[in-house]
């Protein structure tokens, strides 16, 4: 019987197909199987590298956000205080 291989998917999978014609287990794997599978391997690693890069750079954004939030108030305050006068001491009367 002769081993023949089928593709299935694009992942790779095979269909072992035996024949009769010989005793030849060979398993024919193509050349660019490996190729496929390494720039699959190459831009999964692409794409989690930008998923982390825009989610590093969001954070970024909410603690500045946080930060000139917190500063608005800080300075809103601070004007607050100072626009209320402190009242002047009033005389000790002596009697």
């Amino acid at each position: 019987y002769r081993l023949s291989t089928r593709f299935l998917s694009t992942k790779s999978h095979f269909c072992f197909v035996f024949s009769p014609i010989s005793t030849n287990f060979e398993l024919k794997i193509p050349e660019t199987m490996a190729d496929n599978y390494l720039e699959r391997q190459y831009d999964d690693y692409l794409a989690l590298k930008a998923r982390k890069e825009a989610a590093r750079k969001a954070a970024f954004r909410k603690q500045l956000k946080a930060y000139q939030l917190r500063l608005t108030r800080e300075k809103a305050a601070a004007a607050a205080e100072a626009s209320i006068e402190p009242e002047a001491p009033s005389e000790p009367s002596h009697s």
